[in-house]
Order: structure tokens, then sequence, then C-alpha cells
């Protein structure tokens, strides 16, 4: 039972996604599944249910690969750069068209998103700058909470799609940011990463050379 569940809330990511949430109705859902509607309902009890769902999941997602950084044993500027990364592809599925809709439609999960963004997010972030200014990697005058939200809303520009020039140059604006907060031991690293021929390696995959330019 659970299973047809899973693929209930899979779909409704899949059209969610491609279609955006105001467009898709439980008929849809059912349909393209080759279910009743009634079957839904026996696992959601109304689309309002299944929006929440799906941005529980997306937020889920969120949270596994951001721990995934504690396993990796980076430093402080590494790991900042990853959180960056991961909360861009975070709100780039939602940013803009699905946003509008929950925030104006979904109360319940536009709340829940808020309380990721203010919540983990934020102290993921919080943590990172104890982590950097005890390893002396960043200024130990730093105001964390401005800081913090200055990177998240930081965000919402780099996403903006009217703004495809920075859409584009987001590993540059990143690099931007970081290096603002940095000691002389911690922009050493920096310029030491930027140096390297391919960058750092982590989850497999390489920076891509921008974050270092500038």
């Amino acid at each position: 039972m659970m299973d047809i569940a899973q693929k209930i809330a899979d779909k409704a990511h899949d059209l969610f996604i491609r279609y955006g949430i105001r467009s898709i109705s439980m008929d849809k859902i059912a349909g393209s599944l080759g279910i009743s509607k009634k079957t839904v309902y026996q696992f959601f009890s109304s689309k309002d249910d299944l929006v929440t769902t799906f941005v529980e999941n997306e937020i889920t997602v969120n949270i596994a690969r951001c721990e995934s950084l504690k396993a990796k044993n980076s430093d402080a500027i590494l790991e900042l750069f990853f959180i960056l990364t991961y909360a861009k592809d975070f709100y780039k599925t939602l940013y803009p068209a699905l946003m509008h809709d929950l925030e104006n439609n979904h109360p319940d999960a536009f709340k829940k998103l808020h309380e990721h963004r203010q919540g983990y997010l934020a102290e993921l972030m919080k943590a990172n700058m104890t982590c950097g200014v005890r390893n002396d990697l960043y200024q130990d005058d730093l105001n964390f909470e401005v800081i913090t939200e200055f990177l998240l809303e930081s965000l919402t520009i780099i996403l903006n799609p009217d703004l495809p020039h920075i859409n584009n140059q987001w590993e540059l604006l990143f690099g931007y940011l970081i290096r603002g907060l940095l000691t002389a031991k911690g922009l050493a690293l920096f310029n030491h990463y930027k140096h390297q021929q391919e960058g750092p390696l982590l989850n497999g995959k390489y920076f891509m050379r921008s974050f270092w330019d500038g």
C-alpha cells in the first residue's frame, strides 16, 4: 500500500515541477497513473496534503545533501560553498512560479519552507561561521545573524529569472560572498584553491573554475 502512496507522491512531484501546482488537479494525477481519484484520496486527503508532501520531500533531499557534507571533513570555506550550492538547487526547483503558488494557495506547505530556511539552513550557516572563526578562516567580528540572512536572501537574486546574466554566474557570486568573510589565513586557502588546476574534489565533482576567478 505504501508503494502506491509513493507512486502518487512521485507522480505529483513530476507534474508539479513540469506544469506548476495550480494547473494540476487530483484528477490529472490519478489519470496519469491510471488509477481512480478515489484511490488517490485514500492516501492523501486533499491536494493541499499532496503539495505539503511534495515540499516535505524536497526539504528532506536538501537536508540529506547538506548533512553529507559533514562526512567530507571539508574546511569551512568549501562547506559554505556547497551549503549555498545545495540551497540554490533546492530553491531553483521552486522559483519563481511554484513559490508564488505556494505562498498564495498552500500556506501550510509555504510555512514549512519558511521554517526550513529560517531554521535548518540558517543554523547550518551559523554553525559553519562558528567553525570558520574557530579555525581562523573567517573574521572574528562577523554578525552571524546579518550575514546568514544576507546569504539566504542572495539566493532570490541569483534565481531571479529577470536577471539571466546573474543566474549564469552563481559560482562567481558565491566566491565573492565567501571571500568577504575571510581572514588572511582564509584568503590564502581560498587562493590556493583558486590556483589549483581543477579545484577541490567533493561528491565526485570538481568545482567549476569560475568560483575561484575574480
